[in-house]
């Protein structure tokens, strides 16, 4: 993957949200295409142990909000997924392998391969 150049700048700001360190995280257990509510799932578990139901789901619309406005446009311009807004899926690019590498993130398995 040394053949990809990924600045320090754009490290920063995909690191600065806890939401999008812990999406980083999550995609970096698959190479193929995800449905955004198994990413909202998978992050929200990873980053609440055991929150009330109403908390969970308060929190899973919560972040499939921020998901869709912000944090997967944001990668998308990055270079680090593909996002098909209408939708609603998220394909991991070589970029976000490079990332994951050079952040020596331990990938977590998103969904059966």
């Amino acid at each position: 993957m040394g053949d990809i150049e990924i600045s320090t700048g754009q490290l920063h700001r995909l690191l600065k949200d806890a939401e999008r360190r812990q999406l980083l995280v999550v995609l970096s257990g698959t190479k193929r295409c995800v449905p955004l509510t198994t990413l909202v799932e998978r992050v929200s578990e990873e980053l609440d142990a055991s929150p009330p139901q109403n908390d969970l789901q308060e929190r899973c619309r919560s972040l499939r909000l921020q998901f869709h406005h912000v944090h997967l446009p944001l990668f998308a311009d990055d270079g680090i997924v593909e996002y098909n807004p209408d939708q609603h899926l998220v394909k991991p690019t070589a970029k976000l392998e490079a990332v994951a590498e050079q952040l020596d993130i331990e990938p977590r398995r998103v969904v059966a391969e």
